[in-house]
C-alpha cells in the first residue's frame, strides 16, 4: 500500500509523513517513510543506489521511459528553470522507475509512505519546465493509467504562507533555496497550480497545514485502517 504526499515545497510534507509514520505504529500496522530511509540512512542510500540502477535495465521500465518521451517529445530540449543541476532526463528516468516501483509496492500490505513521490515529481518536473497544463494533464493520466488510484494526501498551505516558511527554513541545500522571492512566488504558483489539476483530475485527500495534527491523522487514517 502507497501514501504519496505531495504539496509546496515548504508546507511541511516531511512532518506530515512523521505523523503518519507514529500513528501507524501506534496501530500496530508495519510502514516505512520512504524518504527518510533512502536520504538519510548508510543502508537505504545504499540500497537505494543499486536498486535504482537495477531497475532502469528492465525492459518494462525503458518502455515506460520511452512512451514518457513520446509525450515530452517537444519539450525534450527545453533548459531547467529552478534546478540548474537536473536535466529533463532525470525525472523521466524518475517517474519511470517510481512507476515500476509503485506496481509493485501497492500490492503489498506495508504501508510505504513518499514524501514527494511520483506525483510531486511530475509537478516539479512541469514547474521546473514551464510545461502547458495539457501536456502534464497527459503524463498524470498516463500515470494512473498504469497505477490506478493511489492514496495521495495534498498537504495545502497559501503562497504567501509557504514563501514565509521558505525564508525561515534558510537551509541553503539546493537552487530553490538560493531564488529571489519573486522566482521563488513564480514557482510555488507554478506547483499550485499542477497540484489543482491533480486535484480535479484524481480522487485524494487534502488536508491543511492549519489543522491540528489530529484532525490530519483523522481523514488520512481512512486509507490504512480501511485497508488493514
Amino acid at each position: 500500500m502507497i501514501i504519496d504526499i505531495i504539496g509546496l515545497p515548504g508546507s511541511g510534507k516531511s512532518f506530515l509523513a512523521e505523523e503518519i509514520a507514529e500513528d501507524l505504529n501506534r496501530r500496530n500496522i508495519d510502514n516505512i517513510n520512504v524518504l527518510r530511509y533512502e536520504r538519510y540512512t548508510f543502508k537505504g542510500k545504499l540500497i537505494n543506489r543499486i536498486k535504482k540502477e537495477f531497475i532502469k535495465k528492465f525492459r518494462y521500465t525503458n518502455r515506460i521511459r520511452e512512451e514518457l518521451c513520446i509525450i515530452l517529445k517537444d519539450e525534450l530540449y527545453l533548459k531547467s528553470i529552478y534546478n540548474k543541476d537536473r536535466n529533463i532526463d532525470y525525472y523521466i528516468d524518475y517517474i519511470a522507475i517510481s512507476i515500476y516501483r509503485y506496481s509493485k509496492l501497492m500490492r503489498r500490505k506495508k504501508v510505504y509512505i513518499f514524501d514527494e513521490g511520483i506525483y510531486h515529481a511530475l509537478a516539479t518536473l512541469c514547474m521546473d519546465y514551464n510545461i502547458s497544463n495539457d501536456i502534464f494533464l497527459n503524463l498524470l493520466l498516463f500515470c494512473k493509467s498504469k497505477l490506478g488510484e493511489n492514496n495521495i494526501i495534498y498537504n495545502k498551505i497559501s503562497v504567501k504562507d509557504c514563501l514565509q516558511s521558505i525564508k525561515q527554513r534558510n537551509r541553503k541545500q539546493c537552487d530553490i533555496d538560493e531564488l529571489s522571492d519573486e522566482m521563488t512566488y513564480q514557482m510555488l504558483r507554478a506547483y499550485e497550480n499542477y497540484f489543482m489539476l491533480i486535484e480535479k483530475e484524481i480522487n485524494i485527500i487534502s488536508v491543511s497545514r492549519n489543522e491540528s495534527s489530529a484532525e490530519k491523522i483523522r481523514k488520512i487514517s481512512s486509507v490504512y485502517v480501511r485497508r488493514n
